[in-house]
């Protein structure tokens, strides 16, 4: 199977951080982040793309020098430059930089002082209090570093749901062509959505004797086998992520599917109703006495409670089987319920696309109102090149292009309503709460204003975002 997305992402991010303990230039480690997070994003395979003939350089953010390690990734799984800076280095080092306050030069002292090597050594260094001491260090960092070892120790197993989808859908892909099978689908915390997954539950369904099971043990991906039977089998990946495949039959596909996805704490708030209305509901149907009455369909499973269907996003135990009774579940919000977005970002910044293919991008979805933002300096420091609120303002063609219908008759103003397109720039507070901001207006402390809108020379309306920069952005407030 080609080699993921993810994969080559996490490969230019293990670089990134050698690169980074090593000294690099910053710029080059920059430039490796910036690749891993195209990668990710891509709703496409870049294997595919590649084979397809496409010029990977065509990318955001991805070069000429860029496409030819990704090509060398994806034929070889390996990238002669990582294996290099792996022998100068010690691999596990660049795990220690996913911990708060651990910075290339704190990374290093760690080694060179304690002879930290890894997780494990860090985990007993920070136990046994031996970091406070260390210049450069203390207590707070070693309680931070305390604190986030505990929490990946708990996490370690789980993906996030971005991830678990690129190792999802390729498997589902390779079992819908295996002969003789019908259904296909992950339960489980996948299928109700959560933030993170701990495995893969897949069922499906067949007709007479297919090899379903004999193929799943041999897919490609596939790292060691932990079981494997008729009707049930389960490996561990390459990634790490354990994967459990049913056979079940589909006069009990319903139940087995309401079973498996649970959460268990609604499925068995459901098999309490079910007890009550004289029934037995299990992962093989729905039964009265030893009689099956049905369990065909999670819908059929729900009626027999007295409930409407409920969605799996909304199966957590937390008010949804109250709502159901009353008739008063919510409508779940989809792709098609977005109307707009107030915060995105182009090449210009931090983003992937130009402001062009953003715009045109927001009108084929008919949004009514869509804001780009930038990173101007703020307190001294300079976003992604912006050097100033001038050159952000005055720098922004491309903005004023598509305001005024330059780009594109279709994707100006006189194509939306007025004012469908925005523009805003973030600036942050020191953690003193105070800083002296260029021209066209200064702050100088939290207790005044923050709110301002500002008209540039072109006569476009900016919008300003103000927040500490010592704390996560919540609950900030903006006007239009």
């Amino acid at each position: 199977m080609p080699v993921s997305n993810l994969e080559i992402a996490g490969i230019l991010i293990r670089l990134a951080d050698l690169l980074e303990i090593d000294d690099a230039n910053p710029f080059r480690v920059r430039a490796y982040r910036k690749a891993a997070r195209t990668l990710e994003s891509l709703p496409r395979s870049a294997a595919s793309m590649l084979s397809e003939g496409a010029d990977l350089s065509d990318l955001p953010g991805i070069g000429t020098d860029l496409a030819d390690k990704i090509d060398e990734i994806i034929k070889t799984r390996h990238l002669t430059v990582l294996d290099e800076m792996e022998s100068r280095l010690l691999s596990a080092l660049a795990e220690l930089r996913r911990f708060p306050g651990l910075g290339p030069k704190r990374v290093k002292a760690l080694y060179e002082r304690l002879n930290i090597k890894n997780l494990e050594d860090l985990a007993r260094a920070t136990e046994a209090g031996k970091l406070h001491d260390l210049s450069g260090f203390g207590r707070k960092i070693e309680e931070a570093l305390l604190q986030a070892i505990r929490r990946r120790r708990q996490s370690d197993k789980r993906l996030s749901l971005l991830a678990a989808e690129q190792v999802a859908e390729p498997l589902l892909g390779y079992l819908k062509k295996v002969d003789g099978v019908r259904e296909v689908i992950v339960a489980g915390s996948y299928r109700r959505r959560k933030e993170t997954v701990g495995d893969l539950d897949i069922l499906v369904t067949c007709r007479g004797k297919s090899k379903v099971m004999d193929r799943f043990i041999v897919y490609e991906e596939s790292g060691k086998v932990l079981s494997h039977g008729q009707t049930r089998s389960t490996v561990a990946l390459r990634s790490g992520l354990h994967v459990d495949l049913r056979v079940v039959p589909e006069h009990s596909y319903g139940a087995a599917l309401h079973y498996f996805t649970g959460s268990k704490a609604h499925t068995i708030a459901v098999r309490t109703l079910a007890v009550r209305k004289g029934l037995k509901l299990n992962e093989y149907g729905i039964f009265r006495g030893v009689k099956p009455v049905s369990g065909r369909t999670e819908q059929e499973v729900y009626k027999s409670v007295g409930l409407p269907y409920i969605e799996p996003e909304l199966r957590e135990e937390r008010g949804e089987i109250e709502a159901a009774k009353q008739h008063r579940l919510p409508n779940l919000l989809t792709v098609n319920d977005i109307r707009g977005d107030l915060h995105t970002h182009t090449k210009a910044t931090d983003g992937l696309s130009t402001i062009k293919e953003m715009a045109e991008a927001a009108r084929r979805k008919v949004m009514s109102i869509w804001r780009s933002r930038t990173h101007p300096a703020c307190g001294g420091r300079a976003w992604f090149g912006c050097h100033s609120l001038e050159q952000a303002h005055r720098g922004d063609r491309p903005y004023r292009r598509v305001c005024h219908g330059t780009v594109s008759p279709e994707i100006s103003r006189g194509g939306h309503p007025e004012g469908w397109f925005t523009r805003s720039s973030r600036c942050d507070f020191t953690k003193t709460g105070s800083y002296r901001m260029r021209r066209p207006f200064a702050f100088s402390s939290l207790t005044e204003q923050t709110d301002r809108t500002y008209h540039p020379s072109h006569g476009q309306s900016v919008l300003y975002d103000f927040r500490p920069s010592h704390r996560p952005a919540v609950g900030r407030t903006s006007i239009l």
